[in-house]
């Protein structure tokens, strides 16, 4: 195999103009059609690729089988998200967003691109791979859906056996240094769920009443994942 981490100047052009390509027409949601359609133009000229898009969202799977695969050979699943935010950009750059009220504000037209230039990549040292490479371009990552719906429509089955093993990156302008990696095992990054409290008072004389802003205040002031239950904190509760 070349050097896989030497990036071609082929490669880094087309990386570089997907990615202002995608920043400058952002799209939200679960319909992407212009952002499907630049990662599907990106990667046409890669012919060993199964390429196969999504029926309910503009989701895209790319199957890159290695001649040197057998049935019993890893599955490996690199996934990028693609979808923008209804953020309103306001920095002034050669490739700002078109869009009046969209941007990528989270960098996922930066893992796009990435994951078209690994795509580029491993394509050309496929002949050297010991595994199959699945390449997950998702829509709604910001919605929640799009991932959940990719699973449900086949994305882990679709090198034809179970994925050994998925992988993500996410960017941090700011915060690690150029050209710096973090990795860890298992989960890095915090999923996104909703948590609906009802906090319900109770009439009654003094001390055995209790008041509900009471109870409100002492959440928004407490670590109340890791304390004890509210009932527990008399005490607390008589401070506020």
């Amino acid at each position: 195999m070349t050097d896989p981490l030497r990036v071609t100047p082929e490669v880094q052009k087309i990386t570089r103009e997907l990615r202002h390509e995608i920043h400058q027409n952002p799209e939200i949601g679960t319909d992407l059609p212009a952002t499907q359609a630049s990662v599907l133009k990106s990667i046409n000229g890669l012919e060993s690729l199964e390429v196969s898009t999504g029926t309910r969202q503009s989701s895209i799977v790319a199957v890159l089988r290695s001649p040197r695969s057998n049935p019993d050979a890893p599955v490996i699943l690199l996934r990028a998200d693609m979808d923008a935010l209804p953020v309103e950009e306001k920095v002034e750059i050669g490739y700002a967003s078109r869009i009046q009220g969209l941007m990528h504000a989270c960098g996922h037209d930066v893992h796009t691109a990435g994951l078209v230039g690994a795509a580029h990549l491993l394509h050309a040292n496929r002949r050297e791979l010991k595994c199959d490479v699945v390449f997950m371009f998702q829509p709604a990552e910001e919605e929640y859906v799009g991932a959940k719906w990719m699973i449900e429509d086949g994305v882990l089955r679709s090198a034809g056996r179970p994925i050994s093993a998925a992988f993500g990156v996410h960017v941090f302008s700011g915060t690690l240094e150029p050209r710096t990696w973090y990795i860890r095992p298992g989960t890095v990054m915090a999923g996104c769920d909703e948590v609906r409290i009802v906090i319900r008072g109770i009439g009654a004389m003094v001390p055995s009443h209790i008041k509900p802003l009471t109870q409100y205040l002492w959440l928004v002031k407490s670590d109340w994942a890791s304390t004890p239950s509210l009932q527990e904190n008399s005490d607390l509760l008589n401070q506020l």
